[in-house]
């Protein structure tokens, strides 16, 4: 191995192993082992000051980062269809108010240590909290929509339902955002939800003629289209903010709008008289599609050029609906 020794003056002495002797100047050596400090300094802490601005919000990321981004999509709704299946067992055992509540309740523990314990990201209080009013509430109507359409409906219809977001939601990235999709990518989202349409009106003619909808699948679809207003909106009120705090807020602001409708019955529950299948669920629901993939939407969110884009990847999850009670797996 190299050894460097210091001498007197300006120089530092470079011994190597085959006694060759090189004198470096030790400016020199100050000069470079002060740009690595600099370099990595830059790498692991953001500069002082305030928040810079939402550059993330209108930059599309290149290359290894885009294809991050549509893995992490493809992760996003593997782990999306279970929850219809999970959610379904669990709504035939608990009411959707109390359940959604309970859910909410356990991701914000599970988020809090996720944030400041293990990503060790610095505690801060919100700003423009109606911004975190707004999104928390969209999240609030999804999930409580989705566990009070599993009480009239199967899982593979909640999954139907689900797969016309990416169609919804680029209506809305023209009208919050003004970003229009393309020709060729229009074309697919319309046939993918014909497609759904078909599951949805169960592959009847006459059904659909009539618009012979079912109550659970219909009221699914209002929590639908927020959550599809959701993906433009979270790209349009970022400022900047660290997304794992960014997220962390957003599911603590989405706690209100759920205590109305379930924070009476919680208080009532009997715990220990809960069937495993729920606490199945809570844990399912609260770590893995709340919080886990709460973190892959908003890492891909901001660098996905197009919420319809970033919302295709749900037409998967259709593919891999169970449906406990017909015991079938459903392949589109």
């Amino acid at each position: 191995m190299t050894e460097m020794k210091a001498r007197s003056g300006n120089h530092f002495r470079c011994e190597t192993p085959c006694a060759s002797l090189i004198i470096i100047p030790r400016q020199r050596v100050l000069e470079h082992l002060s740009a690595g400090v600099r370099l990595v300094s830059a790498q692991v802490m953001p500069p002082p000051g305030p928040s810079p601005a939402p550059a993330l919000s209108n930059v599309h990321a290149r290359g290894r980062e885009k294809l991050l981004a549509h893995l992490a999509m493809l992760l996003f709704a593997a782990l999306i269809a279970g929850s219809f299946s999970f959610g379904g067992m669990a709504a035939q055992q608990l009411d959707a108010g109390p359940l959604t509540l309970m859910r909410y309740l356990t991701t914000v523990a599970v988020m809090g240590v996720l944030t400041f314990w293990i990503m060790r990201v610095p505690f801060a209080l919100p700003r423009a909290i109606w911004r975190y009013a707004v999104l928390g509430g969209l999240i609030a109507a999804y999930m409580l929509t989705m566990f009070i359409a599993l009480e009239f409906t199967s899982p593979v219809q909640t999954g139907a339902v689900f797969t016309l977001m990416p169609l919804i939601s680029a209506g809305f990235a023209l009208l919050f955002i003004g970003q229009r999709t393309r020709p060729d990518v229009l074309v697919a989202l319309v046939t993918a939800g014909l497609g759904a349409i078909w599951v949805i009106f169960r592959a009847d003619v006459r059904a659909l003629l009539s618009f012979d909808i079912g109550r659970g699948e219909l009221i699914f679809l209002a929590g639908v289209i927020g959550h599809a207003a959701y993906v433009p909106l979270l790209r349009k009120l970022s400022r900047g903010e660290n997304p794992v705090l960014f997220g962390f807020w957003i599911i603590v602001f989405t706690v209100p709008w759920l205590v109305p409708t379930g924070a009476r019955e919680l208080v009532s529950l009997e715990f220990r008289a809960l069937p495993l299948s729920v606490w199945a669920t809570l844990a399912y629901l609260s770590i893995v599609t709340t919080a886990f993939t709460f973190l892959l939407l908003q890492y891909a969110s901001m660098r996905l050029p197009e919420p319809p884009r970033l919302c295709r990847r749900p037409q998967l999850v259709r593919s891999r609906v169970y449906d406990k009670q017909n015991d079938e797996q459903i392949f589109s």
